[in-house]
Order: C-alpha cells, then sequence, then structure tokens
C-alpha cells in the first residue's frame, strides 16, 4: 500500500487527491508520511489545510512529512503552526532543519517577502506580522 502510495506521487497523479488525504489521515503513521509526501509532491494547495491538521499528530514521521509537503505548497498560514512544531519539545537536528527548510520556502513564494521578513523567532510575532499585511 504503502508503495503505490509513494508511486503516485511520484507519477504526480493529479486525480488521487482525495485518496491520498484520506490516506494520510487514516493509514498507519508510515502510509500516513508516504501519502503526505505525495501531497507535496503533487503541489495541490488544497492539501494545506489537511497536512496542517496532522503536524499535531504523534507519530514524528507523519509530521516532519507533512510539514516537508507544508514547504512545497503551503502557504503564510503554514508558517505559525510550523513555527509552533519548530517549538515542541523532543525534535531531533534533522526535524528542526526540516521545519525551517519548510519556512524558507514558503516565504520564498511569498510575492515581496525579503530575507528573513519571516523569521523563525516565534510563532506569534509571525501570526501578527501576518495579520497586519
Amino acid at each position: 500500500r504503502r508503495q503505490a502510495v509513494e508511486e503516485l506521487g511520484r507519477l504526480r497523479h493529479a486525480p488521487a487527491f482525495g485518496s491520498l488525504v484520506v490516506v494520510m489521515e487514516r493509514a498507519d503513521p508510515r502510509t500516513a508520511a508516504a501519502a503526505a509526501t505525495a501531497l507535496g509532491a503533487l503541489g495541490d494547495p488544497r492539501a494545506e489545510d489537511s497536512l496542517l491538521g496532522v503536524l499535531g499528530r504523534e507519530a514524528a514521521e507523519l509530521r516532519l512529512a507533512a510539514a516537508r509537503a507544508l514547504g512545497q505548497l503551503g502557504s503564510v498560514a503554514s508558517v505559525a503552526p510550523l513555527l509552533a512544531l519548530l517549538e515542541s519539545p523532543g525534535l531531533d537536528t534533522e526535524a528542526r532543519q526540516a521545519i525551517r527548510g519548510a519556512i524558507a520556502a514558503i516565504q520564498s513564494r511569498l510575492v515581496g517577502a525579503g530575507a528573513g521578513q519571516l523569521t523563525v523567532a516565534s510563532a506569534a510575532s509571525v501570526w501578527c506580522s501576518s495579520r497586519r499585511s
């Protein structure tokens, strides 16, 4: 099952969008993580809410895959939840780098956003600055 999910992402098979969301939300953590990765590969912005929804799950593999996928398709709305995840205890160096990379990728897609405009200082400051825009 996981291999099929991975292949759908590799092929960027857009008709699988709905099925991938269901798998990500209901499958075992490894398969759910593969579905999150596949959703990131599809690049469909409709996946953002579902990916944000799994950031709070216990499975570290799923949270990391969701963070990376948000880096590929997330909007500024994903930054505060990613920052909150970054501040959670027990993250290893790889996870922290992936989350920071996702935030940087989102920032790079924002029209007119300069380097450092969205920082990893705190979730509250990003939320406040995005609300003023």
